[in-house]
């Protein structure tokens, strides 16, 4: 009989004989198997009973409906163990009229690391530090807490769940930290510094805000004569405490910080030898097998190894010269196994010159394209490429911004004089590519094509036709990729006259592919209601990912109920969009429209700083997860961004709604919503301008004209200082930046006591523009420097002289 362990920590997935892993779904279906598992053991009867169970899951509709529920996801978690099987009889399924259960034979990761940890607190020993057999066993349970209980799931609409949940994580999270702390006590006394440097660093990044973790470590690193390590890891906590406590560090870290700069700390004696104890010839065996205390492991909590469809976040041994820095994470991947292969017979095999990925959005081009990239780099091999370059086109910077710094890159940061002119800089490019094999990444190539003419580059972006025709007709031993809606001009005609330029046209998933992408995500019927779904929506991975969302949500799961409503029957990857819109919270929408507006990765914290009512963090990081759940954002290391698709959507319906809000004078998401990012990188504040403020004063102005315009903004304006005095949003920024964008005459405006965020004013003439009182705050404006300290006008008034105390500086100002 097989052995299956279900994996709970961390990535969600049943394992079976420790090799084979059938990912498990993040939605009402994998809750129940994993709410079950732990409840056994905790609970004497047998299973739960089933209005336990139905209330729990299907808390806000009736007993009736709610027990069905439970049926059907009953229904589809059998399917989903029996699959997994090794004998088609086997059922891990305790199912009666009253209750349910799961069978003993699974091992639970979580239950085990529980034990191990209950072993080591029970076990009698004088001394942990001189305790083999505890020390394997902390090591042993750290291995298996690869992440926090039941990583990204979350039910938001069931609370008494996600309550458990909440405590089931909050108590492995605090087992962890002193199962940690335990071994960094064992190492540290031991005088073992390196192994209890590693698992100090765990320390610090399980609780950052734990002084005793940061003291450890300090302690650590200045007994591995390492001070200003020490010392600039002090100053990091200082900095960390100040900006998000408002704190100092306590006296007893200030204390040891000072003894480390004055040289004045004495690490610990080691402790006693384990060889030199009496009872060292009875525990000499077990040492031989315990982990070498100087070469503990470095990742004790790296993820399990991947599935067929591999896991998100799995480790890659990557080639040292193959950085995959900037290649997006492609998560669960399924089926392309044809792509794959053509792709790997032209990168490698035909070595062509030119590849292009083509296809609707969210047929799931950049996740191929990032799949078989990360695959290079885990296996290397001599016909594969030297380096890899991946850069994204999705806010269309232009050639001239993208090349110089490549071109660096290229150059090993050796190149000091950088090629002035365009035809130099792509004749320095191609001498790269033919000295080096180098694989150039272009990806969102649509970004920068014109919405009107097919295949046609964006006024100032026809440089890009050049780099492909040059990489299309020269000839080098490199490789340019390319991932695109649609195919750029001149391209049939250079793949219709060579060998080296080829084109892929992804379609949808096949059958198999996509009854895997609606079993990972919980969504189950019989073999006809599969495919007709699947064929509904052309196998769009996307189009299904947000379906199945819909599916297991209101229909726990039962695709047949879903295809009977004919209210809930999509059309198209907008309407799915539509759909999942509506059902979002108003927290999601805002995250979902910074991320739309950014245009690029944002981090957690920039992203929680930028709302406009900073939520409490556990509901907005409960947020994030709701969202990467319904397939709406992804991670791009520890940032969040959005699918090019998605991006396009909430842009399209941003411009909508604050035209509407402006016309009606009725203000909401204008008040929560910058349009613009004054901070950002050029290209990318040129795109939101480009794209979202001219596309809404173009609506306006059709609709009532400039003069109209200007009037119903100036309207707006005093009645925002009437109706909401001194109140802090970002409509009075988003109105200036309009203005600016359109090229309006701001002269005369009153912008008095109004909030100024995120405008952008480095090249703006705002003469006789009223400022009285107004809350700046994000906004950029032609030079910044600190706090004033005289300010003087000329005799004449034309001059105005201000000094800073920031430099020694006196700037001379144009009053004009």
């Amino acid at each position: 009989m097989s052995h299956y362990t279900l994996i709970l920590l961390g990535a969600f997935h049943l394992a079976i004989e420790g090799e084979a892993t059938v990912e498990l779904p993040a939605n009402k279906t994998g809750a129940l198997l994993a709410y079950l598992a732990l409840e056994s053991a905790t609970h004497q009867e047998v299973g739960r009973p089933r209005r336990h169970l139905a209330g729990l899951f299907w808390p806000d509709i009736d007993e009736k409906y709610a027990l069905q529920s439970l049926r059907n996801a009953l229904y589809n978690l059998r399917q989903l163990l029996q699959n997994a099987a090794s004998t088609p009889d086997e059922d891990f399924l305790t199912v009666t009229r009253q209750a349910v259960g799961l069978d003993g034979r699974i091992e639970v990761d979580a239950l085990r690391f529980q034990g191990l940890l209950t072993e080591v607190a029970q076990h009698p020993h004088p001394e942990l530090n001189q305790c083999i057999r505890c020390e394997e066993k902390l090591v042993e349970a750290l291995k298996l807490y690869r992440g926090e209980l039941l990583t990204g799931l979350s039910l938001e609409d069931t609370p008494a769940f996600e309550e458990w949940l909440l405590l089931w994580r909050e108590f492995l999270h605090q087992q962890v930290l002193v199962a940690t702390s335990q071994l960094v006590e064992i190492y540290e006394a031991r005088g073992a510094l390196r192994a209890a440097h590693s698992y100090a660093s765990k320390l610090v990044a399980l609780d950052e805000y734990r002084e005793e973790s940061h003291r450890a470590l300090m302690r650590i690193l200045a007994g591995q004569g390492l001070p200003e390590q020490a010392l600039s890891h002090f100053e990091r906590l200082r900095l960390l405490l100040r900006d998000e406590l408002n704190a100092k560090p306590s006296p007893e870290t200030s204390a040891l910080a000072q003894q480390i700069a004055a040289g004045e700390f004495v690490a610990p004696k080691r402790a006693q030898k384990l060889d030199a104890s009496p009872a060292a010839p009875a525990i000499a065996p077990v040492a031989q097998k315990s982990v070498a205390p100087e070469e503990a492991p470095s990742e004790i909590f790296a993820p399990a190894a991947a599935g067929s469809t591999g896991s998100p976040g799995s480790p890659v041994a990557l080639s040292p010269t193959l950085d995959l820095h900037d290649v997006p994470e492609p998560g669960s991947f399924f089926g392309r196994a044809p792509e794959r292969r053509q792709l790997a017979q032209w990168l490698l095999q035909e070595r062509t010159r030119v590849v292009a990925i083509l296809g609707l959005g969210g047929m799931g081009k950049t996740t191929l394209a990032a799949h078989c990239v990360r695959a290079l780099a885990a296996e290397p091999r001599a016909d594969s490429f030297d380096a890899i370059y991946w850069r994204s086109l999705v806010n269309a910077p232009p050639l001239a911004e993208l090349l110089p710094p490549l071109l660096q890159n290229l150059s090993d940061q050796q190149l000091f004089e950088q090629p002035t002119h365009l035809d130099e800089q792509l004749r320095l490019l191609m001498q790269y590519l033919r000295q080096r094999r180098l694989l150039l990444v272009l990806d969102n190539v649509e970004s920068i094509l014109d919405s009107e003419r097919a295949g046609a580059y964006r006024v100032g972006y026809e440089p890009y036709g050049q780099l492909i025709q040059q990489a299309a007709t020269l000839e080098h031993q490199s490789c340019l990729l390319l991932t695109s809606r649609e195919r750029p001009r001149g391209y049939a005609r250079w793949e219709r006259d060579g060998a080296h330029v080829k084109s892929l046209q992804l379609v949808g998933l096949d059958g198999d592919a996509g009854r895997q992408l609606l079993m990972r995500r919980g969504v189950h019927g019989d073999d006809a209601t599969e495919a007709m779904l699947i064929a509904r929506y052309s196998g769009n991975p996307l189009a299904l990912k947000l379906v199945a969302d819909t599916v297991d949500g209101i229909f726990a799961g039962n695709i047949a109920e879903f295809l009977q409503e004919e209210t809930l029957i999509f059309d198209d990857i907008r309407a799915v969009l539509d759909q999942h819109f509506a059902r979002l919270t108003d927290l999601e929408q805002q995250i979902l429209f910074w991320l739309a507006v950014a245009r690029e990765p944002m981090s957690p914290l920039a992203l929680r700083q930028s709302l406009l009512r900073t939520p409490a963090q556990r509901d907005f990081l409960e947020t994030l997860r709701n969202l990467q759940r319904r397939s709406l954002i992804e991670g791009v290391g520890a940032d969040f961004a959005l699918q090019n698709v998605v991006t396009e959507y909430l842009t399209e319906r941003l411009i909508e709604m604050a035209a509407a809000e402006i016309e009606s004078d009725i203000l909401h998401r204008l008040l929560q919503q910058a349009l613009l990012i004054a901070q950002a990188k050029d290209y990318v504040r040129e795109s939101q301008t480009r794209l979202i403020l001219h596309p809404i004063g173009e609506q306006l102005i059709d609709r009532m004209g400039a003069t109209g315009l200007q009037a119903k903004i100036k309207q707006i304006l005093h009645n925002l200082r009437v109706n909401t005095p001194q109140a802090r949003h970002y409509a009075g920024g988003n109105l200036l930046n309009l203005l600016l964008a359109l090229e309006i005459d701001v002269q005369g405006y009153d912008f008095a006591n109004l909030s100024i965020w995120q405008a952008h004013l480095q090249e703006a003439t705002l003469p006789n523009v009223n400022f009285r009182g107004a809350h700046f705050a994000n906004t950029l404006f032609v030079d910044n420097f600190g706090g004033m300290t005289a300010l003087a006008l000329d005799p004449h008034n034309i001059r105005l002289a201000s000094a800073a105390g920031g430099d020694a500086l006196i700037r001379l100002w144009g009053v004009q």
